[in-house]
C-alpha cells in the first residue's frame, strides 16, 4: 500500500496487509507524503522490504513534515523473522495501544507479545492478548477520532458478546478476559492529582500538584473500559471536555511519563 503527497489526513483502517514484498521501502505500508497519517485497526503481518521498514515505512516529504498516529493495530511477523519486523519512521508522531511483535520498544503505551492468531487465519485465539484491549477514540492534532463501527468482515465493532474493542482488523468472538488488574498505577501518586470541579461539569481542569508535565489522560468507566484518551499534553495542567459523558462515576488515569496518578471523578 502506497500513499503520495497531498495536504489531508490519510485514514488507513480495517486492512489485512500480509506477505507482501517491496524492492524499496515499506513492504506493507510505504508513505512519503505531505499529509498526516492515522493508522488504526489494521493487521500488518510478515511483510518484507529490501531497504527500510519491512512492515511499515513512514516519512515526511521535502516540503511538509508529516505527523502520524498508530493505534489499535497488530504489527507482527512469523517467528523465524521476529527480529526483522521492520517499522521505519522518519516523521513525527507516536504509537499508542498497538500490539507490536518485536523486542525493540517504541515510545508510548504498547504491547510486545505474540498476537496469537488461529492457525491459518488472522482471527484471534481465545487467549490472545489483543482481546478487549482497544481504544474507542483518540485525540489527534486537536480532534477526537472514533473507531469504525464495523471490522474487516463487516461485523460490528465491538462484537456484541461484550462492549470491549479488540486490536487489529478483525473483532474476535470471545469476551475480554476478566482481570483484577484493570489499572496499573502508583498508589502513592493518588494525592498528586487535582481535578476541579469534582463533581465535574462539561469541562474539568486536571492539575499535577507536583508540577510534573502531563503526557496522557485516560477517562475510564467503572468496568475498566477506556472511553477517551488525551495525549501529548506536555503541561502540568490542562482542561478536558467531559460534555459527552453520562452522569456516573469515572476514573481519570493521568500519566506524567514517570508516575501514573489515579483520581475518581463523579458527574
Amino acid at each position: 500500500m502506497e500513499t503520495y503527497d497531498n495536504t489531508e489526513t490519510v485514514h488507513i483502517y480495517n486492512n489485512l496487509i500480509y506477505n507482501n514484498h517491496s524492492d524499496k521501502n515499506g513492504g506493507g505500508i510505504a508513505a512519503r507524503a505531505g499529509h498526516n497519517f492515522l493508522l488504526y485497526h489494521n493487521t500488518i503481518h510478515n511483510n518484507t522490504a529490501t531497504i527500510n521498514g519491512s512492515n511499515i515505512n513512514l516519512e515526511s516529504s521535502n516540503n511538509y513534515e508529516a505527523v502520524f498516529k498508530l493505534f489499535n493495530n497488530i504489527i507482527s511477523c512469523e517467528e523465524d523473522v521476529f527480529s526483522t519486523i521492520g517499522i521505519s519512521i522518519r516523521a513525527k508522531g507516536n504509537f499508542e495501544n498497538n500490539l507490536i511483535q518485536q523486542h525493540y520498544k517504541f515510545p508510548g503505551n504498547n504491547y510486545y507479545e505474540d498476537p496469537l492468531f488461529k492457525e491459518g487465519t488472522f482471527e484471534l485465539k481465545e487467549e490472545s492478548p489483543c482481546i478487549g484491549m482497544g481504544l474507542e477514540c483518540y485525540s489527534f492534532e486537536g480532534e477526537m477520532h472514533y473507531i469504525p463501527e464495523f471490522d474487516f468482515h463487516n461485523q460490528p465493532r465491538p462484537n456484541a458478546i461484550d462492549k470491549y474493542v479488540d486490536l487489529g482488523a478483525i473483532e474476535s468472538e470471545y469476551e475480554k478476559p476478566s482481570t483484577t488488574a484493570i489499572f496499573n498505577f502508583n498508589q502513592n501518586a493518588v494525592d498528586q492529582l487535582k481535578v476541579t470541579p469534582n463533581p465535574i461539569t462539561d469541562f474539568a481542569q486536571i492539575t499535577m500538584n507536583n508540577m510534573n508535565n502531563i503526557k496522557r489522560i485516560e477517562i475510564i468507566d467503572v468496568t475498566g473500559k477506556v472511553l477517551k484518551v488525551y495525549d501529548n499534553i506536555n503541561s502540568y495542567t490542562t482542561t478536558i471536555n467531559c460534555s459527552d459523558l453520562n452522569n456516573g462515576i469515572y476514573i481519570l488515569r493521568v500519566d506524567s511519563g514517570t508516575i501514573v496518578s489515579i483520581k475518581v471523578a463523579v458527574k
